[in-house]
């Protein structure tokens, strides 16, 4: 099982909320407004998420702060930094 499931961070690129059960690490990720959880593992909680979401709104400067956390491009770059970072710490 993915701890991030990649459905979650192409849901916040495209910003929209996401509506899930609370597995791995998106209770941490969905508690700050990007969209609804479910009490528990089971079809009942989720109809009960399901529901919350047609009846309240989401939090789009959540969804956005989100969105850039998983941009291709910071990714990338804090890959870049590390490999530089760790590559001048082999040579000292």
């Amino acid at each position: 099982m993915e701890s991030i499931p990649v459905v979650f961070s192409d849901a916040m690129k495209f910003s929209i909320p996401v509506i899930s059960m609370p597995v791995g690490d998106l209770p941490a990720l969905i508690g700050c407004g990007t969209g609804w959880l479910a009490k528990s593992v089971d079809a009942s909680a989720f109809a009960s998420a399901i529901g919350a979401s047609l009846l309240s709104g989401h939090d789009d400067a959540a969804i956005r702060a989100v969105s850039d956390r998983f941009a291709i491009e910071k990714i990338a770059r804090r890959i870049v930094f590390a490999t530089q970072k760790a590559g001048t710490a082999a040579s000292d």
